[in-house]
């Protein structure tokens, strides 16, 4: 609240500042307008004057005579006759212009002709004339060019000053009148000045630049332009209201003036608080061209009361100011007091309630994480926008990975198995159309490069504008699961003792086979054996020992097979061996090798070495085949007549071979 109070009491001080600113600003305006219009008052004054001379006769012909002899003598300053006619005006101008120097403060009074701008009568000095003027001063070359009116604020050879130049006419008896050359009246601004000070109770200074007086003025008058400052200034004072101007002046109390704009500031002395202000002054070449302004106009007036005034009024403030804040102080305080014992009831409420909320939550979270445990599943979110993956601790180890990590979406599809990728990519865009939870099992690599078949469950919880932001879910390790799906389908197509395919296997691969062959017109052979005389090997040695053989053989005749190639044990000692892309004679070449080879070694049993002999049917499929029935009717028929031929050979249903042991 002390900053408050404290910014509000500089808000009014700085408002103060800104009306007293805005208010000094149009005070310097007003004074600026009252100079100028000052000036031009004395501008017509001097035009009015310099108008009266001119229309003088006697002036007129003395001026004409004067010109017409300075013509014939070559002109610049002329002759004794010039001379003589220079010296007749001058003396006729005398009393008047002594007239006019008390009267109306003239300072120069100057007759001037062409060709260029000569000097023909300098009243105000007698003794400097005929001086080329060209460049020096545009005022009057332009009157001596179009013979009109002019007046402005220029500089000299000796003086600046108001001037106010007219032409001269010269009007002979019968005879169209002649321009002889102009008239300049001319003063300075000090009557201006003191009028100015008086009328406004401000002080006024007119200020020239050095280099301008230096280049314009002869040097030896010079010091009729005013007091030349310190290097400081680089200025002449042309004329001045007050004389403490010079004293500023030197002690460099002004801050600079660079813009060339009307400046108005307040500036402290060491007695006084001044408003200054300051603005350019330009001669007539530089108003009729948009030059440089050869000086500045200087104004000031004592503002000590008034700066004192608001002080004493802010200091009137800050006091209110600060009565007013402390009984608001105490009021707060009061209300504070009051206030602070009922929120101190409400909190201890609100800390209740909160305490039984955090103890419900708390044991909300320890039964989640208990299940969650339970079931060993892990946690993880997808942020969609970023990219930004976060597993929980179970996840990671779930992969084998000891240690947690940054990860990204990208990662997580990185590690699913090839064969998977594209099923998971379909499943979650599905979700994100249609909204409903998913369910996937994937592989995933694990930290050591094997794969881990995982179950998950996910869905999106955040949507911004219908875009997917933020998916949560969980994954499930079905590893065990997995293994014991793939045992159980195993188990379903094998046999449990010799761990070759089942007879339900047998016919499912015939069926396809078949259906394949119809299509395509590939050859397909099937071959059924049958291992002689086992039951004596059962009845004789016991079941354990018929078992071993029949593993026995099935070791064999496998190690005989191609890849492709389907060896299934149809049920106690009988086989079938499926062959695709086999015509039928590579079919009973293959059904001789394998009964050569499992009659050829002979099979140990304990102590006992038997002989093993296989009788074989082959069948080749026939495109009238409708059923694998057919097909195995046809090898079973063969089989029979191999047993009835002797056993230990191979036949087919058309052809036989065989070979006794």
């Amino acid at each position: 609240m002390a900053l408050l109070f404290v910014g509000l009491a500089g808000v009014i001080e700085n408002r103060s500042q800104q009306q007293l600113m805005k208010q000094l600003a149009l005070e310097a305006e007003g004074l600026r307008n009252g100079f100028e219009m000052s000036r031009k008052d004395l501008e017509l004054q001097m035009l009015t004057l310099a108008s009266l001379l001119a229309e003088n006769t006697r002036i007129q012909t003395l001026f004409s005579q004067g010109v017409k002899v300075l013509r014939q003598e070559g002109g610049g300053a002329g002759l004794d006759e010039t001379a003589f006619w220079r010296h007749a005006l001058h003396l006729y101008l005398d009393s008047r212009w002594q007239l006019m120097q008390s009267e109306y403060g003239l300072r120069q009074l100057q007759f001037h002709v062409s060709p260029g701008v000569t000097s023909f009568l300098r009243v105000h000095d007698p003794g400097s004339f005929g001086d080329q003027m060209s460049g020096i001063r545009p005022i009057i070359e332009d009157v001596l060019n179009d013979q009109q009116y002019r007046s402005g604020f220029e500089t000299g050879r000796i003086y600046s000053g108001i001037r106010g130049v007219v032409p001269v006419w010269f009007n002979p008896p019968g005879k169209p009148r002649e321009f002889i050359g102009v008239l300049e009246a001319g003063t300075s601004f000090d009557q201006q000045l003191l009028r100015l000070d008086q009328q406004y109770d401000a002080g006024f200074a007119v200020l020239l630049r050095r280099d301008h007086v230096e280049q314009q003025v002869w040097q030896q008058h010079q010091h009729r332009n005013g007091l030349q400052l310190p290097d400081t200034c680089s200025c002449y004072i042309e004329a001045s209201s007050r004389p403490e101007i010079v004293e500023w002046l030197s002690q460099e109390i002004f801050p600079a003036y660079t813009d060339q704009t009307l400046q108005s500031a307040l500036v402290k002395s060491a007695t006084q608080t001044l408003h200054v202000m300051r603005f350019p002054l330009s001669d007539y070449a530089g108003l009729r061209e948009q030059g440089q302004p050869v000086g500045s106009v200087w104004i000031w007036q004592d503002k000590s009361a008034l700066v004192a005034g608001i002080q004493l009024d802010q200091l009137r403030n800050r006091v209110l100011l600060l009565l007013v804040y402390l009984v608001a102080l105490g009021l707060l305080l009061r209300l504070l007091q009051l206030t602070r014992r009922r929120l101190q009831w409400r909190i201890d409420q609100a800390v209740a309630q909160q305490l039984a909320t955090a103890q419900a939550l708390e044991a909300s979270e320890q039964r989640y994480e208990n299940a969650l445990g339970a079931i060993n599943d892990g946690l993880w979110e997808a942020d969609l926008h970023t990219g930004q993956l976060h597993w929980d601790q179970r996840c990671f180890s779930m992969l084998g990975y000891a240690e947690t990590r940054a990860l990204c979406v990208d990662d997580w599809y990185a590690q699913i198995h090839p064969d998977d990728l594209r099923y998971v990519q379909e499943v979650i865009q599905e979700h994100l159309l249609n909204h409903q939870p998913y369910r996937i099992e994937y592989r995933s690599r694990c930290a050591d490069g094997g794969w881990l078949w995982l179950e998950g469950r996910g869905k999106v919880t955040q949507w911004h504008n219908d875009e997917p932001w933020i998916m949560t879910g969980t994954v499930t390790d079905i590893s065990a699961r997995k293994h014991a799906e793939n045992e159980l389908r195993r188990l379903s197509v094998t046999d449990s003792l010799t761990g070759l395919y089942n007879r339900r296997y047998f016919f499912k691969r015939l069926s396809a086979l078949l259906s394949a062959c119809q299509r395509n017109h590939r050859p397909v052979a099937v071959v059924m054996l049958d291992i002689d005389h086992f039951k004596q090997v059962n009845d004789q040695y016991g079941h354990a020992c018929g078992d071993q053989v029949l593993c026995e053989v099935s070791v064999r005749i496998q190690s005989l097979l191609r890849q492709a190639d389907v060896l299934a044990r149809l049920g106690g000692e009988e086989f079938a061996i499926l062959l695709a892309d086999t015509e039928t004679d590579g079919a009973l070449e293959l059904a001789e090798r394998i009964r050569v080879a499992v009659s050829a070694q002979l099979i140990r049993i304990g102590e006992q070495k038997l002989t093993v002999t296989l009788s074989m049917g082959v069948s080749q499929v026939q495109r009238s085949d409708q059923s694998a029935d057919a097909v195995m009717h046809r090898a079973d028929s063969a089989l029979y007549r191999a047993k009835h031929a002797g056993r230990n050979c191979v036949m087919t249903d058309s052809i036989q071979s065989e070979s006794v042991q």
